[in-house]
């Protein structure tokens, strides 16, 4: 919808009784988007869930008074309603019809509702690239292919850790970057397995990853994913091997969330056989 209206180069501001209901992180979510729909900035006014947003992350007492005041005194403080600010243009969105959606196949914008997927996704396969379609001839999207893999070989830590060649008194973030990087740097031989014959097809799934975005210091949305691992594993199911599985976070934090919550050995479960290597075709 965003893109429709061509907000580039325009500043969004998000108002009105829905924005009164979104959690903070929500709200961090929709405004870190900006660049998915093109805006300069997306930003929210400052109100009360703000303000308890600040009380539960250490802000002091004195600290909390002092910017809920400021606010206060500029007359910003406060989600507008509908019609209190001459906005440039408006724009209206139903919360209520927001479906959970695939972003692509292609772009980010190419919004697909999950129970349209499989339909979408057999139509584009055939349409032209044009018509933002794979351009694919009839009869190839039920084709499999034979391809190699070698199984259950994990990825692993070992050898000269690169925090031990950091230069003492290196800056945090740098020390920080080096040791909290998401895949490990070296392969144990040892655990690769024999090679294994695996038929790949048009729409199979081989990389399936939680990135580092905001969406993942989003609390909702990393519970979420937590406890659809744990039915899961709690149903019996598991990942091919020949699936790339991999957890890098936006914030430490997370790592809290899921671990309190006890839900980090559910996607730990997942994974535990996923750290495997690629053979060529032979």
């Amino acid at each position: 919808m965003l893109r429709r209206a061509k907000v580039v180069g325009k500043f969004v501001e998000f108002f009105g009784e829905g924005v009164e209901k979104l959690s903070v992180p929500d709200r961090a979510t929709v405004a870190n988007m900006a660049p998915e729909y093109g805006a300069t900035m997306g930003f929210f006014p400052i109100d009360d869930a703000t303000i308890d947003y600040f009380k539960g992350t250490g802000r002091t007492p004195g600290e909390i008074e002092a910017f809920k005041s400021y606010f206060k005194a500029q007359g910003l403080y406060g989600i507008p309603r509908k019609g209190q600010i001459d906005y440039s243009q408006v724009l209206e969105l139903n919360l209520s019809a927001v479906a959970p959606s695939l972003a692509g196949p292609k772009r980010p914008q190419d919004r697909i509702e999950i129970g349209k997927v499989k339909n979408a996704f057999s139509t584009l396969f055939y349409k032209p690239a044009a018509e933002n379609g794979y351009n694919k001839p009839a009869g190839e999207l039920d084709r499999r292919y034979d391809s190699w893999f070698r199984g259950s070989g994990r990825m692993s830590g070992g050898g000269t850790s690169d925090s031990a060649t950091l230069a003492k008194g290196a800056p945090a973030d740098v020390v920080e970057m080096v040791n909290n990087r998401p895949t490990p740097d070296v392969v144990n031989d040892a655990h690769i397995g024999t090679p294994v014959r695996i038929t790949l097809g048009h729409g199979d799934v081989l990389i399936a990853a939680i990135t580092s975005c905001t969406n993942t210091s989003n609390p909702g949305v990393l519970l979420a994913a937590g406890l659809l691992a744990k039915k899961a594993v709690e149903r019996g199911l598991s990942v091919k091997k020949h699936v790339k599985t991999s957890l890098a976070p936006g914030s430490r934090v997370v790592t809290e969330y899921l671990t309190r919550s006890g839900l980090l050995p559910y996607l730990e479960k997942l994974a535990s056989t996923l750290r495997a290597t690629a053979a060529p075709h032979v």
